[in-house]
């Protein structure tokens, strides 16, 4: 089964490969083509002929016979059977991972002119961000927002939050507790306390954010935001009924 498989400019450069005929050339492209995910394919001269040049006129055995002096194939035997090896096979060619496995066994001499290059892989950017993230300290005093690791997973009340030491009072605390038991009773919770934590850096002062915490629950929505107007409704805006849970509503009494 013919399957698709990758050409790159130098092959068009390659001057070994120049002193093969056209079709040796071509030949080799198709050979790329019908050969299974380790680069192995039999070695079976009308066949090859029938799939690749089913139109032209020309001597398969002579031509392969060119790449193997030229070292682009190597010959060798399976079960009695003649095989190709294409050389530096996954240099080259990265098979589809749904590719089938070969069924083909080839010597470990083989094996080893065709051996998957050793690379080391960079990190991903997520790793590389996580890594300098955790060499810092498990809290940043200045902005109060803590790293990856060390944030709490869907805090629950104030107590789960960093809060900056100029927002830390009381009110804030109240504010924040009316915030998550607001979230809860919408059903949306945060993943982990930083992105709650974030919000601090938005505000120039704790009764400003306090503000917008009470405006943001009047009016029903889903994030903190600021009154624009200068206005802190404490009912939803839509129907004039209070959206607030009855533990918040009570409280404001």
């Amino acid at each position: 089964m013919a399957r698709s498989r990758n050409i790159k400019p130098s092959f068009f450069s390659n001057e070994l490969l120049a002193e093969c005929d056209p079709l040796g050339r071509l030949l080799f492209i198709g050979l790329w083509c019908i050969a299974d995910r380790e680069g192995r394919i039999e070695e079976r001269h009308k066949r090859i002929k029938a799939e690749l040049f089913a139109y032209d006129s020309c001597d398969i055995g002579a031509l392969i016979d060119g790449l193997v002096e030229r070292e682009f194939l190597v010959r060798f035997e399976f079960e009695g059977r003649k095989y190709l090896q294409i050389l530096n096979w996954h240099k080259h060619q990265a098979p589809h991972y749904l590719e089938p496995d070969s069924s083909i066994i080839a010597p470990e001499s083989v094996v080893a002119l065709c051996a998957k290059p050793v690379t080391k892989k960079r990190p991903s950017k997520h790793r590389r961000r996580t890594k300098r993230r955790s060499s810092t300290d498990e809290l940043n005093q200045e902005s109060g927002i803590r790293n990856q690791e060390s944030a709490i997973r869907n805090p629950q009340s104030a107590a789960d939050i960093s809060i900056p030491p100029a927002f830390d009072t009381r009110e804030v605390r109240i504010a924040l507790d009316q915030w998550l038991e607001y979230k809860r009773s919408k059903g949306q919770t945060y993943k982990d306390a930083r992105h709650l934590e974030h919000k601090f850096a938005e505000f120039d002062s704790s009764v400003a954010l306090v503000a917008a915490i009470k405006f943001s629950i009047g009016n029903n929505y889903s994030g903190i935001f600021r009154d624009k107007a200068g206005s802190v409704p404490t009912t939803g805006r839509h129907s004039g009924k209070d959206y607030r849970p009855a533990t918040i509503r009570g409280s404001a009494q």
